[in-house]
């Protein structure tokens, strides 16, 4: 069984590519008789929410000299201080979560 993040990375950002593998990923379960709806993506009909659970992995402050942010996508990073007006530039959406 593939994890949210090896199906991204694995099927690049291709939106349906990746809904084209979760429901792979369900019916090859189904015929298993195994429920695995915990472990998909609400967007591709499970139940499980992968930004929730990412952002309560880093939930807390960063690392000193490091600012925590959450992308426009939803992901969560730690950089340098001194690299965050770069980030914003790249991605004007982002959030400060955490310094």
């Amino acid at each position: 069984m593939l994890t949210y993040d090896q199906a991204k990375q694995m099927l690049g950002t291709t939106g349906v590519k990746r809904a084209s593998a979760w429901q792979t990923v369900q019916d090859t379960a189904e015929d298993y008789g195994v429920d695995v709806s915990d472990r998909v993506p609400k967007e591709y009909g499970g139940t499980w929410e992968p930004l929730k659970d990412q952002v309560k992995q880093k939930a807390g402050g960063a690392p000193a000299g490091m600012v925590r942010f959450q992308d426009s996508r939803g992901g969560v990073h730690d950089i340098p201080s001194g690299n965050l007006k770069k980030a914003r530039k790249r991605d004007p959406g982002l959030k400060v979560i955490g310094q």
